[in-house]
């Protein structure tokens, strides 16, 4: 039954063709049409935030950064 699989169980029974949300939103910053300066400066995300998450150095993005990146990106996460 569903109530009953945890977590990682139906994350496992969930078919994986898709890459991770986290490049897609790389792939999507940098094939936007905007300069990492730009889109710092209208969404008030540190650029070097942004450059380190797209090189994926160090540090990622804190939720509300991704989360103000979707919306500027006009991104949403849908479930298959």
């Amino acid at each position: 039954m569903l109530d009953e699989m945890t977590c990682n169980d139906y994350d496992s029974a969930m078919p994986r063709n898709t890459e991770p949300f986290t490049d897609q939103l790389r792939a999507a910053i940098e094939n936007c049409g905007k300069t990492r300066y730009q889109i710092s400066k209208d969404t008030g995300i540190a650029q070097e935030a942004l450059s380190r998450f797209v090189n994926r150095n160090r540090d990622g993005l804190s939720m509300a950064s991704i989360d103000t990146l979707f919306d500027y990106l006009g991104l949403k996460i849908s479930k298959r």
